[in-house]
């Protein structure tokens, strides 16, 4: 496996949940039908799907939706599903089946006769149609209704029978999706209690089922009813083993078979014998089924673009559930670089379209089950050679660079308390001109369209990609971006982020506190660290918030974020030598970060000195060896003479090149120089440091970098 092309990170799913998917329903044609589904987090808008296809209403800003119509006509049944988006992405309900309810056609008549000695036990089978939904079946004897238990298959059991319990049995069944009114069967029944029989071997009243199929945890009775003179008796068996201990019952009527699960699957017998033969056998095969439940879901990814990826789903259920896979709610089966192996998907060419929420949609005849993942997709690095050859990222060498301002992402948004959230971006490496600092705004959506893009006066260092934002209102929706200040003096804006509701009040799961263990020095700039992370609270988490700063000053932290609960390490770079700095960590979800581990302080190492060349001790040299050191310094004074000749060349072309540059980028300068909140352009593209910030601040106004951009949402 190529460690290049495979994922970078490995986190549980936290996303948006479904709390109620919608439930399948019987209807008939003419009426009104209603389909429910919710969501733990409110989407940005919610879709249905009918048979794959999406409908043309759209519920915004909603975590809810019930989409109601009147059933006209065939077409409309099928499969619904309820779709929900957060930004690009998407994520997809369970599907639910509309049927349409329906009686099949009535048998014909139907009429037996059976005289049997009292004491028997005697079962009456109704011989009704298909119904969907089920019918309801009522018994009737000599046109009187009977109030008597009716088990799950309809049979009517009459036990320990008197001569009370002769007559003429018939019966109805009724479907109110279908008719209101009940549908009387031609299925007759004539039953004869007699005292004065003559001794006779046993006989089924009705032959019984062969096949039981019975969802797992379900009770399940098989059917055995027999009479005979004199009364028989019932004997039990299992082919392979003993009747299941303690969750067994030989009931009137059958075997009950309790809290039935897979171990129970098997052949059983039903022995009738009465001492006259011959005796009556009946073999019954039991087939245990379970609903497809999707166990543990795919993991999300973060993968290089051009690598690959692979994501797992672990299924169970019998029938074996058949997978789909879906990304951000439709089907990945036709993408050319992606091959489906039943809960497995492979990408072999990861391309920024393959990112999004990905589910593993599993169903049988018994239900459905899903698990849900993220796959996002780190651009391709632009890499370039400078002019000795050695290979190194375009954004660190100012002289590749072109003109382009490359905006930063659109930023992802987590909540840290009731008023303050932790904001997060990354830039594409590029090309483009050195960004300065980051600026981050937001913007309270509630107020309207009124509502002003408002400017945190802090000025973010270029390698800085996380900003806590505080002093927000609880219970309110917001939107942030990110402003990159570039080296020319101008700025361009991130995407906004997606609607983000900032909840009040407790969270109901907090995740744990990482455990900060140690600090190393790495460098006269870096600190290296080392945590530990107990799940106790079993809440899935996205990763961890990095604190530091210098422990002389009592400033704000600088806060980076350390993406995918399964890291333990981490390097601070950018610092200042021979400095100290306090450290801390949170682990965090999208809705809550954790307490703060405790606070370690680490020293980065001193800036390295270089030592002065040290003279070397002459040594007398005899006459001969004086002369050959003079031929070969002669020797080598010639060669060094044409090498240095050709390097002064080279210099002076190099250094014309430079100044007419230089003489250019002045004239560009004088022209178009703008004084940026007291930052005054520098021709290299770099800052001094001062423990990650910017030595001077930028005092701005509600709205500073995008006043034409006050409506964009």
């Amino acid at each position: 496996m190529d460690d290049k092309s495979y994922f970078t990170l490995l986190v549980f799913d936290v996303g948006p949940k479904f709390i109620n998917n919608p439930e399948p329903i019987v209807a008939p044609l003419g009426d009104e039908v209603e389909f429910d589904c919710s969501l733990d987090v409110k989407a940005d808008y919610l879709r249905w799907k009918h048979n794959g296809k999406l409908l043309p209403f759209i519920y915004n800003d909603t975590a809810k939706s019930r989409l109601v119509f009147k059933m006209n006509n065939e077409s409309q049944i099928g499969d619904y599903q309820c779709i929900a988006w957060y930004g690009a992405s998407a994520i997809a309900s369970n599907s639910a089946r509309l049927s349409l309810a329906e009686i099949g056609p009535i048998p014909p008549k139907s009429y037996r006769s059976v005289t049997v000695s009292e004491g028997n036990n005697i079962g009456i089978k109704c011989r009704s149609p298909y119904s969907k939904p089920a019918a309801f079946i009522q018994y009737y004897k000599n046109n009187v209704s009977v109030e008597a238990h009716v088990s799950k298959s309809g049979t009517l059991l009459l036990t320990n029978v008197t001569s009370k319990d002769s007559g003429l049995y018939s019966c109805s069944i009724t479907n109110p999706y279908v008719k209101e009114n009940a549908i009387f069967l031609p299925s007759y029944d004539n039953i004869l209690v007699s005292t004065d029989l003559k001794e006779n071997p046993p006989q089924f009243s009705y032959l019984p089922e062969s096949l039981y199929t019975v969802q797992i945890g379900a009770n399940v009775t098989l059917e055995c009813v027999g009479y005979g003179q004199p009364i028989p008796k019932y004997y039990w068996k299992r082919k392979n083993g003993t009747l299941p201990l303690n969750k067994h019952t030989i009931v009137p009527g059958g075997l009950l078979l309790i809290n039935v699960n897979a171990s129970d699957e098997d052949f059983y017998t039903c022995e009738i014998d009465n001492g006259i033969p011959p005796k009556l056998i009946h073999n019954f095969k039991v087939v245990v089924q379970e609903p497809a439940f999707v166990e543990k879901g795919p993991l999300n990814l973060l993968v290089k673009e051009g690598g690959k990826a692979r994501m797992d789903c672990f299924i169970r259920g019998k029938p074996f559930p058949k997978v789909t896979w879906l990304l951000n709610g439709e089907t990945v089966k036709n993408d050319s670089h992606v091959l489906i192996n039943g809960s497995t998907i492979h990408i072999f060419v990861v391309e920024k379209r393959h990112a999004g929420m990905y589910q593993c949609m599993a169903e049988n005849i018994l239900g459905s089950s899903f698990g849900s993942s993220t796959l996002r997709v780190e651009p391709r690095q632009v890499t370039a050679k400078n002019s000795f050859g050695m290979r190194q990222f375009s954004f660190h060498n100012p002289r590749f660079r072109g003109s382009e301002m490359i905006p930063p992402t659109r930023p992802n948004v987590t909540r840290l308390t009731d008023n303050s959230v932790m904001v997060r971006w990354h830039v594409t490496p590029n090309k483009g001109l050195p960004i300065l600092f980051f600026k981050v705004q937001h913007r309270e959506l509630t107020k309207g369209k009124g509502s002003r893009w408002k400017t945190n006066n802090e000025d973010i260092p270029p390698h800085v990609g996380s900003y806590e934002v505080v002093n927000l209102t609880p219970d309110k929706y917001y939107r942030f971006r990110i402003a990159a200040v570039y080296s020319n003096m101008d700025n361009k804006l991130s995407p906004n982020s997606a609607r983000f509701f900032l909840h009040g009040g407790k969270v109901k799961q907090t995740p744990a506190a990482p455990e900060l263990i140690h600090t190393s020095a790495a460098g006269p700039e870096s600190i290296r660290l080392v945590w530990e992370y107990h799940n106790n609270s079993k809440i899935p988490i996205e990763g961890f918030y990095v604190y530091y700063r210098s422990t002389s000053t009592a400033g704000d932290y600088i806060k980076a974020t350390v993406e995918g609960e399964w890291i333990r390490t981490y390097v601070i770079n950018y610092l200042n030598p021979d400095t100290a700095y306090d450290i801390k960590l949170q682990s965090f979800t999208i809705d809550a970060a954790s307490d703060f581990s405790e606070i370690l302080t680490q020293k980065t190492e001193k800036e390295p000195t270089v030592s002065p060349p040290s003279e070397k001790p002459t040594t007398k040299k005899t006459e001969d060896e004086e002369n050959e050191s003079s031929k070969s310094s002669n020797q080598l004074y010639v060669t060094l003479g044409a090498v240095l000749g050709g390097l002064g060349l080279l210099l002076m072309l190099c250094l014309g090149i430079f100044f007419c540059n230089k003489h250019r980028q002045t004239s560009t300068v004088s022209q178009e120089q703008i004084n940026l909140n007291g930052h005054i352009p520098i021709s290299n593209g770099h800052v001094g440091k001062s423990n990650g910030y910017l030595t001077s601040k930028m005092n701005i106004t509600n709205n500073p970098l995008a006043d034409t951009d006050e409506d964009k949402v």
